[in-house]
């Protein structure tokens, strides 16, 4: 009988053990995340926060990669230098696909910094799936087109991305552009 109770005994230890290890990695991730890009972060709360990674197919456990939760519930490694950010998107439309009614592309409007950093992507990893991360969580691939011209100022996203997501990225573009860039005017 002894026996016994001591094995439920560490069986409770062992899976409190667990749990605690468990939240304790989720946290860490959580924190990663959110000083990802710490320097940039607004005093006001920005939302719907896009960045544009290398995603790493083979992890060398660098500093610079990180694995970050996907909405499909499978973590992807990602270079955690993002080639572009919400603070150089100064709006966002969205155009509904023609074969996929309901679903979306985006149209990124780009400030003088984002189209030379877009211009520099989309010839660097011309044929690379890249990684569409939202508020720190990956959301798709997508494979960079070319600028027309140097006087193009938007990059079309090709998606499909659904109503609620098109609609918050749509909505909070040019807010976040603002709070991102409001302390270097």
């Amino acid at each position: 009988m002894n026996v016994i109770s001591s094995l439920k005994k560490a069986g409770v230890i062992a899976t409190a053990f667990s749990i605690a290890m468990i939240f304790a990695t989720a946290c860490e991730t959580l924190d990663s995340l959110e000083d990802m890009d710490k320097p940039d972060r607004p005093k006001d709360k920005a939302i719907y926060v896009v960045s544009v990674h290398e995603i790493v197919k083979y992890p060398r456990a660098q500093s610079l990669e990180m694995n970050i939760p996907s909405f499909s519930g499978t973590p992807v490694c990602i270079n955690t230098n993002y080639f572009l950010h919400s603070k150089h998107i100064t709006a966002i439309e969205i155009v509904e696909e023609k074969d996929k009614p309901g679903f979306y592309d985006l149209i990124l409007s780009l400030d003088r910094r984002g189209r030379m950093l877009w211009s520099a992507l989309s010839v660097n990893f011309r044929n690379t799936q890249m990684a569409f991360v939202i508020d720190g969580v990956y959301y798709r691939s997508f494979s960079p087109e070319q600028l027309g011209s140097d006087e193009d100022v938007s990059v079309k996203i090709k998606g499909p991305f659904d109503l609620a997501t098109a609609e918050g990225l749509k909505r909070n573009s040019e807010k976040n552009h603002k709070l991102f860039n409001d302390d270097k005017k």
